[in-house]
């Protein structure tokens, strides 16, 4: 499982933090269909897309998460090494194709064009 949580770093100037802080499910579900429609990965079975949800979150600090349940999810968004089962050496690597990360930093961009901040 991946997972991305809504709220956005100093960086962002306190009027966009404040506008996400106050529309967070908005900007989950922004989050969420970008992340849908994300060409980082091939989904040839759509169980990946279909598992992507914005959801409150359970924890104490509350607001919003998006979240990829598919058990490969993690794989596609860090990336992986390759290793041959049969020798247990290491042939390779799989490179990050971040598709949450990516899809909320699209969001932020979203917002922060509202506001007219680059």
């Amino acid at each position: 499982m991946a997972n991305v949580r809504v709220n956005i770093d100093e960086r962002v100037p306190q009027m966009v933090r404040d506008f996400v802080e106050a529309n967070e499910e908005a900007v989950a579900k922004e989050i969420e269909e970008n992340a849908k429609a994300s060409s980082e990965f091939a989904d040839k079975t759509g169980i990946l897309r279909k598992r992507i949800k914005a959801k409150k979150s359970r924890y104490e600090l509350g607001g919003w998460i998006v979240e990829a349940r598919a058990p490969h999810a993690h794989l596609i968004e860090y990336g992986h090494e390759l290793i041959d089962w049969r020798t247990n050496k290491r042939i390779g690597t799989v490179p990050p194709r971040s598709f949450l990360r990516t899809a909320k930093e699209r969001a932020i961009a979203s917002a922060m064009s509202k506001f007219g901040v680059r």
